[in-house]
């Protein structure tokens, strides 16, 4: 087995104190995404104003109308007055089946429905198994990826059924409120053209530029409008060189997190994303930890939707399309060998515990049995691309399936994608990388011992990892020895490299530093 040594930059300063750390608030928003059932939402808004809405010369519109909404499922049964409604998406507002955008808020301010202050209704109209956006959100949710959740829901306006929808969660203020401890940053949509190109040092370069909100589009903190971390970010990602990159790019960026995202992209076959279209994410700067957080946002288009004449199953994930040759600066992470190394290492544990087939058939057949009969009953299904009710069983089919852009089954997709990845994948030679670390209680009372958890990869074994600590002032290091100890059935992958450690108790008044 060869050994190899690990070391961690960044060392942390833990001091003992009398006091608990503080968690995040309760939130009944779960109660709105129970999957178990399709749930039931009815609009009610005055006739001409839907007309309107609906009129072609208005679909672009995002002026928002009064309505009444009711929401039903397992858990809820309630009518709120007074809600904002309006069409939502980009290109799908030209559809038949149009998506919509709920607003619990416009009209009357601060108000939430069980946590939320928006709610989003997607038609899926380029979907024939009106499930595939729903399986990516619950694959990120999985393996700890911070993204939206989903669940179907069968969509009335005034009575008429308009058809099976997806209601994914809004990216917003309070989806940075249930997800990050420090929620003051700044959160950016980023669209089509979003590729992180180098623009010039001024943050005001940054504003939208390619119309009045693309591409980087401020969505909290308005009032101040700040873009200069986010120029800040663009030009480390663009300008470091490569001695001082990963340094630099690991005190701007959560590099798992984008590397967790480019592997569910492969998972998935998305091309709506940063790496081929420039498009569909997310950016939250955290101002606790001084980082950025991409956000993985719209997978409608995914497991064999293709308008491009290429192979999503089979596309090699060290070489990914682009749709033009204008950079993506992000994709740098890869030509590190650790990073490279460690995408490479999760593709293979999400192939093998996340997206195998065998885990998600009996999944997938329930979801389908459960939405069948809504979606036999949505006419507005058939109005874009003719999907049948025959398209709708046999798009989820392990066989073979085509139809339009729809160049394969859901389940022929999920089988090959991962079929074909076996033979593609291959490590390179790299040092080891730490890339989770962690320690509880984050601020321990006198008697308390200190646990250190941390996620280590190499290609090569690791023999054994210890951590370094440094009680108090003195320059004696202590070494402690960490144990490698992985959860068997987690879909997270730094479960499975787990190594734990235990600091003894500072005592009154203690205080020290360790690093791994």
């Amino acid at each position: 087995m060869k050994y190899k040594q690990i070391a961690l930059k960044t060392t942390i300063l833990i001091t003992s104190f009398f006091i608990c750390d503080i968690g995040f608030a309760a939130d009944d928003s779960w109660m709105i995404y129970d999957d178990s059932e399709v749930a039931e939402i009815r609009i009610t808004i005055d006739p001409d104003v839907l007309g309107w809405i609906f009129d072609s010369a208005n679909v672009h519109s995002d002026s928002i109308h009064l309505a009444q909404f009711h929401f039903k499922n397992k858990y809820i049964d309630e009518t709120v007055e007074n809600v904002g409604f309006r069409l939502r998406g980009n290109t799908s507002r030209e559809s038949a089946k149009k998506s919509f955008k709920i607003s619990f808020n416009t009209f009357v301010s601060g108000r939430k429905f069980y946590g939320l202050d928006k709610m989003n209704l997607n038609g899926e109209h380029n979907d024939p198994s009106i499930i595939r956006s729903k399986i990516c959100c619950d694959w990120f949710n999985e393996i700890g990826l911070t993204a939206s959740r989903a669940a179907h829901a069968a969509v009335y306006i005034n009575d008429e059924y308009y058809g099976l929808y997806i209601s994914v969660e809004h990216i917003d203020d309070e989806f940075v409120n249930r997800r990050y401890r420090d929620t003051s940053g700044n959160l950016w949509k980023c669209l089509w053209p979003a590729d992180l190109t180098y623009r010039g040092a001024d943050p005001s370069n940054y504003y939208p530029y390619f119309g009045d909100e693309r591409p980087y589009e401020l969505k909290t903190n308005k009032d101040r409008y700040d873009y200069s971390q986010l120029a800040r970010f663009i030009d480390i990602l663009n300008n470091t060189s490569d001695a001082d990159f990963i340094d630099s790019v690991e005190q701007i960026l959560e590099v798992p997190e984008a590397l967790k995202y480019f592997a569910m992209d492969i998972m998935t076959g998305s091309w709506d994303d940063y790496r081929f279209l420039k498009n569909n994410y997310y950016l939250y700067y955290e101002p606790r930890v001084d980082k950025f957080h991409l956000i993985p946002y719209d997978y409608d288009n995914t497991f064999g939707v293709d308008w491009f004449g290429i192979d999503w199953a089979t596309v090699d994930p060290y070489d990914y399309p682009a749709s033009d040759d204008s950079g993506r600066p992000l994709m740098r992470l890869l030509e590190v060998p650790e990073y490279r190394n460690l995408y490479t290492h999760m593709l293979q544990f999400y192939a093998a515990n996340v997206t195998a087939l065998n885990l998600n058939d009996s999944r997938i057949d329930s979801i389908k049995t459960m939405i069948a009969p809504w979606a036999e009953q949505d006419l507005y299904r058939t109005y874009d691309w003719g999907f049948t009710i025959e398209d709708f069983n046999e798009s989820y089919s392990s066989d073979s399936y085509s139809n339009q852009h729809v160049k394969r089954g859901l389940k022929e997709f999920i089988e090959r994608r991962n079929t074909s990845l076996t033979g593609q994948l291959e490590y390179t030679d790299s040092e080891p990388i730490i890339y989770a670390l962690d320690y509880r209680p984050k601020l321990p009372g006198p008697e308390d011992s200190i646990t250190v958890t941390a996620a280590v990869f190499c290609p090569v074994s690791v023999a054994g990892v210890d951590i370094a600590f440094r009680p108090g002032n003195l320059t004696v290091i202590e070494t402690i020895p960490m144990t490698y100890q992985p959860v068997s059935i987690s879909k997270k992958i730094e479960d499975a490299d787990r190594w734990i450690g235990v600091i003894p108790p500072l005592g009154p008044g203690g205080f020290g530093a360790f690093h791994i």
